[in-house]
């Protein structure tokens, strides 16, 4: 019955997908005005308020400026800082170079899944209220998740990161930041698109679980309150999801 509900699955993306191809061949007018709002969407948001913070802590860890800090606390500070799915990045990073555990990773993965500090605040819209309380609940969820994934009370280490010379933490920084920014923006992209046929069938609803970004620039065009735009940024959308599954396939 697990095959057949499997098969069952597959034959329904693949219609769907076969639909949407159809779509974009017949309204590529339409998916190339999404191609470009994804675009903009994803400088406004994304680059402007992200690229100059994974600079910085990206030169923080390499010049060793945060040695006193041990791996798990450095873990919590950025997942808080950048929120997902640019947290996946160094939880990533971490797991990699063995300063963290497997369980610090997926406990950190699940608990703290808010967009980021810069992203809230760059919104300018009920952006002080809204961060207050999505780090009061990313707490709590953290504190409460904490005994279901931690076993081991000291699971992290140590935090001594690889060191390196300032040209190659710029170089190094640029690459990995413009993979993962070059990845949300495919994502972006692939989801805008799905947002334009959904809004060409009529299923306006769904489009705010869809795409964080398009999302929050709808609540704040039609000015929908600050409830919508709380609901949005807890959820994240499927697209961070993609995201965040994307950066950490293997564990």
């Amino acid at each position: 019955s697990f095959i057949k509900l499997s098969m069952k699955s597959k034959n329904i993306m693949l219609i769907f997908l076969s639909i949407l191809f159809a779509f974009v061949i017949g309204e590529s007018s339409l998916v190339k005005d999404a191609v470009n709002d994804s675009v903009k969407i994803w400088f406004k948001y994304i680059v402007v308020t992200l690229l100059p913070v994974y600079y910085l802590v990206d030169l923080m860890l390499s010049l060793r400026i945060t040695r006193f800090i041990n791996s798990k606390l450095m873990l919590i500070i950025l997942s808080f800082l950048l929120g997902a799915p640019s947290n996946a990045k160094y939880i990533d990073e971490f797991l990699s170079n063995g300063l963290i555990k497997k369980e610090d990773a997926n406990h950190l993965l699940f608990s703290i899944y808010s967009p980021s500090i810069p992203f809230i605040l760059g919104l300018n819209y009920y952006s002080y209220k809204a961060l207050i309380v999505i780090i009061f609940i990313d707490l709590v969820l953290y504190t409460v998740s904490k005994r279901f994934f931690i076993k081991e009370k000291k699971s992290f280490r140590q935090l001594n990161y690889p060191k390196e010379s300032f040209a190659n933490v710029i170089n190094n920084s640029t690459k990995k930041s413009f993979d993962i920014l070059i990845l949300i923006l495919g994502v972006i992209c692939f989801y805008k698109i799905i947002i334009v046929f959904l809004r060409f069938i009529g299923l306006n609803f769904l489009i705010n679980f869809i795409e964080l970004t398009s999302a929050c620039d709808s609540v704040i065009k039609n000015d929908l309150g600050f409830n919508t735009l709380l609901l949005c940024l807890l959820f994240g959308g499927i697209s961070i999801h993609t995201q965040v599954s994307s950066i950490t396939n293997d564990y």
